[in-house]
């Protein structure tokens, strides 16, 4: 592609690496914000961020860091490769990939290292063409961490709602206790703000269920 250009990326390509981010790597919850927080975070000295421009648009977008381990001599790690749809089977991807090989060998670095998702199975055969080899098959495990401060912050939002009757199934001034375990939990979950926007609490007027004085102080002796 003679209009191909390969270069290092730039504040102002933001937007349009957002957006293959969430279009062609397939992460939704991609915004713009994480995309310029972590871009204003990249350490030149370790990684570097490469996007293909192609009559002034971003058509695709590599990311390379220097992958240190104990037991191995240094390597680099393709951290995301994404060619926009519009631009693929032109030759882009495999010249952002030789760029970032590029990168490696400028670091003194002989070993070049990703991974992709199992069933991704286009990408791996890009990749095996590219002299890429699947070495061995593993499994990605994440953990979600919640600190002390954000658990606190979600527990003053729960009982502000709660003060103002604001939740959904609220009725009446009464909870039980199954809703009140189940807030608990919703609270140490992964996703604390997502949980309590869409908590809806199926209050009655029983009157062995709690008012909200005795959730507050049950949320309190909790935590």
């Amino acid at each position: 592609m003679n209009d191909l250009k390969i270069r290092e990326a730039a504040v102002a390509d933001l937007p349009q690496m957002c957006s293959l981010f969430q279009n062609d790597l397939g992460y939704a919850e991609c915004t713009q914000e994480i995309v310029e927080k972590q871009f204003a975070g990249i350490d030149a000295g370790r990684e570097a961020v490469f996007v293909a421009e192609v009559q002034g648009k971003v058509a695709g977008v590599i990311h390379i860091e220097r992958y240190d381990v104990l037991y191995f001599p240094p390597m680099s790690n393709i951290l995301g490769l994404a060619v926009s749809s519009d631009f693929r089977r032109q030759g882009i991807g495999s010249a952002l990939l030789k760029r970032a090989e590029q990168w490696a060998l400028e670091h003194n670095i002989n070993t070049v290292r990703l991974n992709s998702g199992g069933t991704r199975t286009q990408a791996h055969q890009f990749y095996r063409a590219q002299g890429y080899v699947d070495d061995k098959t593993q499994l990605r495990f994440i953990k979600a961490l919640t600190s002390d401060a954000e658990k606190n912050k979600a527990a003053s939002k729960l009982m502000s709602e709660l003060k103002k009757g604001e939740l959904s199934g609220e009725q009446n001034g009464w909870l039980s206790e199954e809703d009140v375990e189940k807030h608990l939990k919703e609270l140490t979950s992964n996703s604390i703000e997502a949980k309590l926007d869409e908590a809806d609490l199926q209050a009655k007027t029983d009157p062995t269920r709690y008012t909200h004085e005795e959730v507050f102080s049950s949320i309190r002796k909790k935590w």
